[in-house]
């Protein structure tokens, strides 16, 4: 699997060190970015027909970003 990182030109870390350096702190694998972003939970399954708009809205509403990996990262830095 490969890395490429791009922060818009707002990144303070040079890119292709990130890039080098990610790959060692999270294993990117499918099965570990499924585990690891918990995609697995019911929220991201299909939604029956019969539920209201509001309901699914309620069910399927994203969490916030984590940041488990920033002090590993800055560490490594």
């Amino acid at each position: 699997m490969s890395v490429l990182v791009d922060t818009h030109g707002t990144g303070k870390v040079d890119e292709k060190k990130l890039e080098k350096i990610l790959p060692q702190l999270f294993r990117l694998t499918p099965t570990n970015i499924r585990r690891s972003l918990k995609l697995n939970r019911p929220i991201y399954q299909r939604t029956r027909p019969m539920v209201t708009s509001a309901a699914r809205r309620k069910r399927t509403a994203a969490s916030p970003g984590k940041t488990d990996l920033a002090s590993a990262l800055k560490s490594a830095m």
